[in-house]
C-alpha cells in the first residue's frame, strides 16, 4: 500500500482486501457499505467507531491511523486522555443503597437474577462509559455431583453488553477447565488477558472476533466460591490499574446476589474440560425449554408440587450430566 495522506486513504487501502473489509464491518457492527462511505469521505465514523478502528486495523497501521484521527478530530478526542479515559475509582455510594433496597424488597425466587441484572447494568455503565464495546458474563458453579460430590462445571447465568455484543443475552452454556472462568474458579484468584490476539489459547468459552482483552474475578464469600464474573472488551490492554480495581469491587458486590448454599470450598472444585457451545453443547441446550415443560407436566401428573424455577434447575442438572458423559 502506498503511503496514505489521510485516514480516509489509509482505510480505503485496508478495506480494498475483501476479507479485511468483512472482518472490520463485523467487528464494528456496521455494514460494509458504511466502511466504503467512510473511506470515500461520504460519511464520518462516530467517535466510538474511530476509537475501535485503532485496535481493529492491522497492527502496522494503528499508529498512523491514530495520528490522522487526532489531527482531524482534535476537537472531539484529540488529546491522549481521551484515548485512555479512566472510570471513577470506586463504585458510587448511591449504588450501594440501591442494592440494599433490592435485597430488602426482592422476593426470594427473583433474588439472584434481579441483583445480578442490577449490578451488571451499573458495572457496564461504569467500565464502558463511552461504549467502546464490553460484555460482562456471570457464571455459577453447578451443584456438586457424583460419588465424590465435586463441582464439575460452571454455567453462564447472565450476560450484558454494549455493541458489538447484544445488550442482553439469553444464551446459556456450560464452561469448564478449558475456560478463563474455569481457571479463576479453580484457583479462586483473578486473572487477566491483556491481548487475546497473542494469548488466544486462553480465551474463555465462545470467542467473538471483536474480543481483544478479558479479565475475570471469583465471586467469594468466607473463602468459598460461587462462580465468577468475566469482563470482555473490544480493546486490547483495556484492563489496567483503575479498571482492574473496579472489576474486583463489582465481583465482591456480586456475592450478595447468591445464597449461602451456592458457595463451595475450593476443595470441592474439580472442573472437567467441556466441549464448546457451538459443538456438542448446542445440540443439547436447544431442547432446554421443551424439557422444562415436560418436567412440569410429569410432576403434575404424579401429583408433585414443582414450580418453573425448580423444573429449570432439574433440567440443568440433566443437561450437565449428558454433556459431561
Amino acid at each position: 500500500m502506498k503511503e496514505a495522506q489521510s485516514w480516509n486513504e489509509l482505510l480505503a487501502g485496508i478495506i480494498r482486501i475483501p476479507e479485511e473489509r468483512q472482518r472490520l464491518a463485523e467487528a464494528l457492527g456496521v455494514n460494509q457499505v458504511t466502511l466504503t462511505r467512510w473511506a470515500n469521505g461520504l460519511a464520518i465514523p462516530r467517535v466510538q467507531h474511530r476509537r475501535r478502528l485503532i485496535d481493529l486495523v492491522p497492527a502496522e497501521y494503528r499508529e498512523s491511523l491514530k495520528t490522522m484521527f487526532v489531527a482531524e478530530f482534535a476537537e472531539t478526542f484529540g488529546n491522549d486522555s481521551d484515548w485512555t479515559e479512566s472510570p471513577g475509582q470506586d463504585i458510587p455510594a448511591e449504588f450501594y443503597k440501591d442494592v440494599l433496597q433490592e435485597i430488602a424488597t426482592l422476593p426470594t425466587p427473583l433474588h439472584t437474577w434481579s441483583l445480578v441484572n442490577l449490578i451488571l447494568s451499573q458495572a457496564l455503565r461504569h467500565l464502558d462509559p463511552t461504549r467502546l464495546g464490553m460484555c460482562i458474563t456471570v457464571v455459577q458453579c453447578m451443584p456438586p455431583r457424583g460419588e465424590t460430590m465435586k463441582v464439575h462445571s460452571l454455567r453462564v447465568i447472565q450476560t450484558q453488553g454494549t455493541p458489538p455484543w447484544s445488550t442482553e443475552s439469553v444464551v446459556s452454556e456450560f464452561l469448564g477447565a478449558e475456560s478463563l472462568a474455569g481457571l479463576v474458579v479453580a484457583t479462586c484468584r483473578p486473572a487477566v488477558i491483556q491481548d487475546l490476539g497473542i494469548q488466544e489459547s486462553m480465551v474463555p468459552g465462545q470467542k467473538e472476533g471483536y474480543e481483544m482483552s478479558a479479565a475475570a474475578w471469583p465471586i467469594l464469600r468466607a473463602s468459598q466460591v460461587a462462580g465468577c464474573v468475566v469482563f470482555s472488551s473490544t480493546q486490547a490492554h483495556y484492563f489496567l490499574s483503575s479498571r482492574l480495581a473496579l472489576g474486583g469491587q463489582y465481583a465482591d458486590l456480586l456475592s450478595v446476589a447468591f445464597k449461602d448454599t451456592d458457595f463451595y470450598p475450593p476443595s470441592s472444585i474439580e472442573l472437567r474440560v467441556l466441549p464448546p457451545y457451538s459443538d456438542l453443547q448446542k445440540s443439547y441446550l436447544i431442547s432446554f425449554q421443551s424439557r422444562v415443560v415436560e418436567t412440569l407436566r410429569q410432576a403434575a401428573a404424579q401429583g408433585q408440587s414443582m414450580n418453573r424455577l425448580q423444573a429449570e434447575e432439574a433440567v440443568w442438572k440433566q443437561l450437565e450430566e449428558e454433556i459431561l458423559n
